[in-house]
Parts: structure tokens; sequence; C-alpha cells
């Protein structure tokens, strides 16, 4: 599978995962996706394991740090 054939079936597999697009969560759900994603590929290599979705959004002075994985 060539890079672009992975970012390809992705997208696709993100799109499914999150549903409906006009949902009020709609932009979590997509993250959430992606992140699930990603981290069973990396177990599937071999680069983790046990692996936990996790979202964390916090404030730090006027800056927003988001982090997911």
């Amino acid at each position: 599978m060539t890079l672009d054939e992975f970012l390809i079936q992705t997208q696709v597999d993100v799109r499914t995962l999150a549903g409906d697009p006009a949902a009020i969560d709609a932009k979590q759900a997509t993250e959430a996706a992606f992140t699930d994603i990603v981290m069973r590929h990396m177990a599937e290599i071999g680069m983790t394991f046990d692996t936990q979705l996790l979202n964390v959004e916090r404030r730090i002075a006027n800056a927003v740090l988001r982090l997911s994985g």
C-alpha cells in the first residue's frame, strides 16, 4: 500500500467511524476516530501496545493546549 492509498483509506475510515458530520460533536468524533485508527495502526506494526483513547484540552494563559492519544 502506498502512502497516498493509506491516507485515502484513513480518510474513508474516519468518515465512517465519525458518523454524521452535522452532529454537534462532529469535530470531536472525527478527532477520536482518527486517533483510534492511528493508534490501532501503530499497535499493528509494533510501535505501541495497550492503546487507550484520551483527549485533553486545557487553556494556558491565552493559548489552548489540545492533546489526543
